[in-house]
C-alpha cells in the first residue's frame, strides 16, 4: 500500500485537527473572532497569535513538538506568518466550514513558483522593491535578475567592455560631490550622525572601486577565495554586524535558515530557563528557537586585549 504524504499529514495533524474542529464549530461566536483576528491582520497571522488564540480561546494547549510541527504544515515557504488561506484548507480537512472557496493561487503558491523560477526568466514587480527602491531588492533572486538586467543593458552600449560606462545607483550614495545630504542619508537611518565622532557627510568621499586598486589591477567582488578578515569594520559603529558577517563569511549554510525538511530535535528546543543561562555567556549553534518569541540567534562580540 502506498502512502501519501496528504495520508500521513491527516494521521500526525489529526488529534490536533479534530480538536479545533470541535470547538469552531461547537462556538460559532469563537470562530466568528478567529475569522475576524485574521482579517484584521490582512490574512496573515502571526504564529504567536494563532498560538495564543489557539490556547486562550480553544483552550488548545500545544506541547512545543506539535506548535513546530503545525508552523512547518501551515508555513511550508517559511514566510514566518501564517495565511488564512492555508488555514482554511487545513481546517476543512478535519470538517470546519468557513463559507469561503480556497484560492487557486494563494500567495504561497506565488512564493513557490518564484522560487523555482530562474533568475533569467524571474520577471521583477513592485513587491520585489524594498520601499520602491529599485536598487535595493527583497530576495536573492530578485537582486541576480535586477544585476542581469543591469549588466546587459550597460554591455549593450559599447563594444569594448573596458569603455562601458560607470553605474550610479541614484537610490543610494550622494548624487554629486557637494551633495552631503544624500552622503549622510546612505550612512545613517535618520540622515544625521548619531553621535559626536561619527563622520559628517562632508567627511566622506565616494568613489569607484577601480579607484582602490593598483594600476592595471581589476577589481573583483571575491579574490582569492573568501576569508572572515575580508569583512572590516568602518566608522560607522556597526561592529556588532560586521562580526557576525566575519563569523559567517565562510559559511553560508548557517544563515540560510528555513524550517522546510526539517525534524523535530529537542535539542534545538530552547525555553525561557535554557536561555537565560546561555544568555550569560556561552552560546548555543546557530540557530536555537526561544520558544514564544521565535529565533534564538547568536550574539558575537569581540574583544581584543
Amino acid at each position: 500500500m502506498a502512502l501519501s504524504k496528504k495520508w500521513w499529514d491527516s494521521v500526525r495533524f489529526s488529534e490536533i485537527g479534530e480538536a479545533m474542529a470541535k470547538t469552531l464549530n461547537g462556538s460559532p461566536d469563537v470562530k466568528k473572532k478567529l475569522r475576524a483576528t485574521f482579517k484584521e491582520n490582512n490574512d496573515k497571522l502571526s504564529y504567536y497569535d494563532l498560538f495564543q488564540f489557539l490556547e486562550k480561546d480553544l483552550k488548545l494547549k500545544l506541547k512545543n513538538w506539535e506548535e513546530d510541527a503545525l508552523e512547518a504544515r501551515l508555513d511550508r515557504l517559511s514566510m514566518a506568518f501564517i495565511e488564512f488561506n492555508e488555514f482554511n484548507e487545513f481546517t476543512m480537512e478535519f470538517g470546519v466550514d468557513w463559507g469561503e472557496k480556497l484560492l487557486e493561487n494563494d500567495l504561497e503558491e506565488q512564493l513557490d513558483l518564484k522560487l523555482n523560477t530562474s533568475y533569467l526568466d524571474y520577471k521583477l514587480t513592485k513587491a520585489d522593491y524594498f520601499n520602491g527602491c529599485k536598487s535595493i531588492l527583497l530576495s536573492e533572486k530578485a537582486a541576480l535578475a535586477r544585476a542581469n538586467k543591469l549588466y546587459h543593458r550597460f554591455m549593450a552600449k559599447t563594444e569594448n567592455h573596458h569603455n562601458a560606462p560607470k553605474f550610479v545607483d541614484n537610490d543610494y550614495g550622494p548624487k554629486r560631490k557637494s551633495d552631503e545630504a544624500g552622503s549622510k542619508a546612505a550612512m545613517y537611518k535618520t540622515g544625521e550622525p548619531p553621535r559626536k565622532g561619527y563622520p559628517e557627510g562632508k567627511e566622506v568621499e565616494w568613489v569607484f572601486a577601480e579607484s582602490l586598486c593598483d594600476e592595471g589591477e581589476i577589481p573583483q567582488f571575491v579574490d582569492d577565495g573568501v576569508a572572515s578578515s575580508d569583512c572590516i569594520q568602518g566608522s560607522l559603529g556597526d561592529c556588532w554586524l560586521i562580526s557576525a558577517l566575519s563569523v559567517l563569511a565562510t559559511r553560508d549554510e548557517l544563515i540560510r535558515g528555513g524550517r522546510k525538511g526539517m525534524e523535530y530535535d529537542r535539542d534545538m528546543i530552547v525555553d525561557k530557563e535554557i536561555a537565560q543561562i546561555l544568555s550569560s555567556g556561552v552560546y548555543p549553534p546557530i540557530f536555537h528557537r526561544f520558544r514564544h518569541v521565535g529565533l534564538y540567534v547568536l550574539r558575537f562580540f569581540k574583544n581584543y586585549q
